[in-house]
Formats: C-alpha cells, structure tokens, sequence
C-alpha cells in the first residue's frame, strides 16, 4: 500500500502531458499497487481508494510522490495553513462571480469545518451513513452539491474525499442557504422586492443544522418571545411531516437539538448554537490572522477618508429638522432617483464615499457605490474584504449592516464601523435617531462587516505611470504586463516593487501563463507557483494557469513581506522578491540574473 507524499495526479500512461482530470489525490490519500508488469522506477499503477477496498479510480503515478505504509486511512491530514488560505481564497473568488449577491466569509467556513471535524480529513459511520471529509458529507449531500450548479460544480463524485473541494461545496451550500434564507424573508415579510435579507452567521449556521425554511421559523419564533415551542414541532412544521425523519436528524444533531436527553427549545437551541459557533469564529479569526495575515486590515493606517467625512457631519449636528434638504441632496450618490426624504442610511453611507472620492482624488471610491445603494442590505456587498464580528482588527469606516428592527420593513440598517464593547457595536451612522451620531447597536444584529483596501489608503504608494523598456517584453505578452503592473498597484505597491514583479514574472514563465514545469517539481503559471509543498498547494493546474488567479496568489504572499514593500530600490525590491516571496531554487544566481532584467525594463 501506498499513500501520496504530496498532492499529485493520475495519468492514463506513463506520460505526464497525459493528465487525467479525475481525480486529484491529496497528500496522505491511500494507493493501491496494481501489480502491473510495466510498473518501472519512476511510475507505479495505482487503485485510488476513498475508503480501503472501494476504489474510485486507477491510473499511472510518480514513484517520487508515493510512499510505503501499511497506513489504511486514506485521509490526509489537513495542514492547517493551506486550508485557511483556502478558505479565504474562495471568499474572494465568489465574491467576484455568481455568489456575490450573498457573499461567502472565510470565517464561517473555517468555523464550520471546525465544528464538524475539528477541521479533521476523516471518514466516519460506514455505509448509508459514511461521512467524510472536514465538512463530514455523506454521498447524498455530495450529489446535492453537483445539482447545485454553481461554480462549475464538478460532474464526478471523486473529489468528495479532497478536502480542498468540498471548501467549494460548503460555500456553494453556505450561498443556497442564504437565498433560501431570503426567500423565507421575503414570504414572511411585507418588503420592497428589491430588499435582500441578508442572514447573519448564526442564520446560517442554523440553516445547516435544520434547512433554511425550518432556521427562518425559529428567528421569527425567537424574535416573538415565542421560543418556548419545542425544535421537533418547529420541524415537523416546517422540515417534514414524517417524524421519523425529524427523528433521525435531531438524534444526527442532538448536540445541538437535545438538552439533557430532551428536545430542546427553540431558545435552548439559539443558546447552544450561539455559544458554538462564537468559539469557533474567535478561533478562526485568530487562524486567518495567523496564516492570511495581509486580508486583515490594519486599523492603524490612518483611518478611512469617507469616515473623516462622516466625522465632519456628525459634528456639524445634521438632523432631519435642521438639514433636511442637505438630507435629500446625499440620494444624489445613489442610483435611487429619490428626491423626497425617506429612510436615509444608505444615502449617507454612498455620500460619504463620493466626498472622500473627491477629496483624495481617488475614483475607486465612488465607483465601489454598491448597486441599489439607498438599500442597507445591499451594502452587504460591498468591497473586496467581509469581516466577522470576532475579528480583533475592524478598522474605522468599515461597512456594517445590520437586520431590521422589529415592525419596521425596512431592508436593516447601514453605517460605517465605530468602535465595540462586548456584545455591543458602535456605529457612525446617518438615519440614527434621525441624525447624524455615533449610535450603540447589539452585535448580535450584525449581517455583514466589509472593508474595502484602495490606493489612497496607502499613503506610501508611489504616484505616476511605469515607463517600461518595451523591447524586454516578450512578443504578444502585452496584456500579462498591464495585467501584472496594475495589480499590484492596485494592491498598495509601488513602482519599484511592480517592476521586482514583472522581472520574476519574466525569467520564470516568460509571462506565458500556460507555463508547466513537472521537472523535479509541479510549477504552474506566470509566477511558477509549486503545488509540490509551494504556493500552488491546494490548487489545480487549471486554476494556476489563469493568469489573474497566479498573480493575486503572488500578491498575498508579497503582503506578507514589509521589507519588500518598503524597498526604495530596484536592487532591494528584487532581492526582496526572490528571497521571501517567490523563493526560487538558486537564490543567489537568480537575484543577480533578476535585477538584470528588472533594470533593462527600466531602461
């Protein structure tokens, strides 16, 4: 027996162009020899089991990625590191695509990994009733995933095993939720037809206890004082007639759903589950700054400028009976059309930002003005950074949302991040008692926290255009250039720090984002990234030769270094980015050979 040293593929020969897409093997997944009379030094035939004697798929693999044991668990052990980037990669990706409109957070699904397995690779129950994996899907719930639809959801029940897929089906399952969520809302709730409900973490949690519709019952039941009615009653209500399987999924969740053997109340269960998961998002918080520590904002970087602007209003005192034309004025940020005075949270939130738009002579900040801006729940998706309630850092002028309050039809609450004290936030708002004030708020309302990084925030950024020897470029890679340059400015580098980028880029893909080096290592696209135990662990080749996704993974590692954000010359910024960030095999050579490039780029 066999288990993979590192993640590695099957081929369908003794070929290694000849990739099999089906499956990808994790590190530490069991193989099984074939005994094929071609095995040789290099290949082995191997069955790839998810479970020992049931075997998923067979093909050739690299005798220098396989190890002997006697080991029978074909789960790897998850590193720690590489799933927690994950997880906040994929929030970024869906923030981007078909899920933006109800965003995935980072922190709930390394939260809930935690909660399932304590964020362990492993099989358990057997049968009808084998779950595997961090999330502990059973087969059913995997062929759910693949109905889904959504982000490509892969066609083939191999990946159930691949820790690093089923991030993608939480998340996919996380956003289902959340629509069902709104649904419920909407059924529930005389509202606009354009105000979304956005669910806080615990919503959603307890929509992947018990389904959404039975979770959206038991806010209304709760938020009524009426939760003293049982959880089976709400389920049978609401889940399914059939008590036996009401049955079958309060003893599955009992952790959950019973209390001293009893069926728990509807205000047991928001207890239980509350205390749960405020454990787990602490701990994954904690993780992401750990291990992801650029996507935390740093609250002492001088503070947002669309905060000073709210600063400034709230000191002037404006208020309904004094300013209510200057009121009005602030719908003109929004893409609303309204001229009257109506609910005005969101307006003030999209004023702020055109202000300090204007101000610091930054575009980026108007036009991050979320669509249907007059409508709090829309900010929901605003920027490119959602937080939790349990990050230590949640810098001035962050965006939060916050639920309806009881009987007011509105789509909730919006205002920019002010302070916190235990189970209470601060916000500066507009629409506060009517005014312009700093307002206290329970933190148990928070639906969404978001923060948004831009050039203007960066007061080290360097000013003006690249001016680049074109004659170093090689031919038709034009658009990878603009592409690498304007990422990383947008990132907060300078540029110094995007020519040291667009050197490394040259000498070791020759911008050529299709690149794939299998030569003593497995390194993909315009930065190389190696999935062999370097940046590109936990990544498909696919993934790694889209040329965006290559370069925002080079870019989270680059924020991690200040040394290299802070050079002030070429010579410095290149070493900088061989030594830390990119790590090539021949430091030495490949600083000198690197600097050389990136000084005939400067011409």
């Amino acid at each position: 027996m066999y288990i993979s040293k590192s993640e590695l593929v099957l081929y369908s020969k003794k070929d290694t162009s000849s990739l099999v897409e089906w499956p990808i093997v994790v590190a530490g997944q069991l193989l099984a020899p074939t005994g094929n009379p071609d095995d040789d030094d290099d290949w082995k035939h191997v069955d790839l089991s998810i479970s020992p004697g049931v075997i998923l798929a067979t093909g050739w693999a690299l005798n220098e990625k396989l190890q002997e044991t006697d080991h029978t668990n074909p789960f790897a052990e998850i590193d720690q590191q590489t799933f927690v980037r994950h997880c906040v990669q994929i929030e970024m990706s869906t923030s981007k695509d078909v899920l933006k409109d109800f965003p995935i957070v980072a922190d709930y699904l390394i939260g809930l990994a935690i909660l399932e397995s304590n964020m362990a690779n492993k099989s358990t129950g057997n049968g009808v009733n084998q779950r595997v994996g961090p999330y502990q899907f059973s087969t059913e719930d995997w062929a759910r995933f693949r109905d889904l639809g959504l982000q490509g959801s892969p066609t083939s029940p191999h990946r159930i095993e691949n820790a690093f897929h089923q991030v993608q089906a939480a998340a996919d399952f996380t956003h289902n939720n959340l629509k069902k969520l709104d649904a419920a809302h909407k059924a529930a709730v005389a509202t606009d037809a354009g105000d979304k409900y956005v669910a806080d973490f615990l919503n959603v949690f307890q929509a992947h206890l018990i389904g959404p519709e039975a979770a959206y019952a038991c806010v209304t039941s709760f938020e009524s004082n009426s939760g003293d009615i049982s959880m089976r009653d709400v389920l049978l209500k609401h889940y399914s007639t059939d008590a036996s399987l009401v049955d079958a999924l309060i003893e599955r969740r009992k952790k959950y759903l019973k209390v001293f053997d009893e069926v728990a109340r509807v205000h047991q269960f928001f207890a239980v589950t509350e205390k749960a998961l405020d454990r787990v998002l602490k701990r994954a918080a904690n993780l992401i700054a750990e291990h992801m520590p650029e996507v935390v904002p740093n609250n002492q970087s001088g503070g947002a400028p669309w905060f000073k602007i709210a600063s400034d209003l709230e000191s002037r005192g404006i208020n309904e009976s004094n300013s209510a034309q200057e009121i009005i004025g602030m719908f003109k940020a929004t893409d609303s059309g309204i001229t009257t005075l109506e609910h005005w949270c969101g307006a003030f939130v999209a004023h702020c930002l055109v202000s300090a738009s204007d101000v610091v002579a930054d575009p980026a900040i108007k036009q991050s003005i979320v669509s249907g801006s007059a409508r709090a729940a829309n900010w929901a998706n605003w920027g490119d950074i959602p937080l939790s309630s349990k990050h230590k850092t949640i810098p001035q002028g962050a965006v939060v949302v916050l639920s309806p309050s009881d009987g007011t039809g509105t789509s909730g609450h919006v205002g920019f991040f002010h302070s916190r004290n235990g189970d209470f936030v601060f916000l500066l708002g507009g629409n506060q008692s009517n005014s312009v004030k700093v307002s206290r708020y329970r933190a148990s309302r928070i639906r969404a926290i978001r923060w948004q990084h831009f050039s203007s925030l960066n007061p080290d950024l360097e000013a003006g255009a690249i001016t680049i020897n074109t004659e170093q470029i090689p031919s038709g890679r034009e658009d990878i250039v603009k592409m690498i340059v304007e990422s990383f400015a947008a990132a907060g580098f300078g540029n110094l720090q995007q020519i040291a980028a667009l050197a490394n880029a040259i000498r070791e893909s020759k911008l050529n984002p299709n690149a794939h080096n299998t030569s003593g290592e497995d390194s993909v696209g315009l930065f190389q990234c190696n999935r062999d135990g370097g940046l590109g662990t936990g990544k498909t080749v696919g993934w790694l030769k889209n040329p965006q996704n290559n370069i925002d993974l080079i870019i989270s590692e680059a924020k991690k270094y200040a040394d290299f954000k802070n050079a002030n010359t070429i010579e410095d910024a290149v070493r900088e980015f061989v030594y830390k960030v990119e790590r090539p095999r021949d430091k030495p050579g490949e600083t000198k050979i690197r600097i050389g490039i990136a000084k005939k780029l400067l011409g």
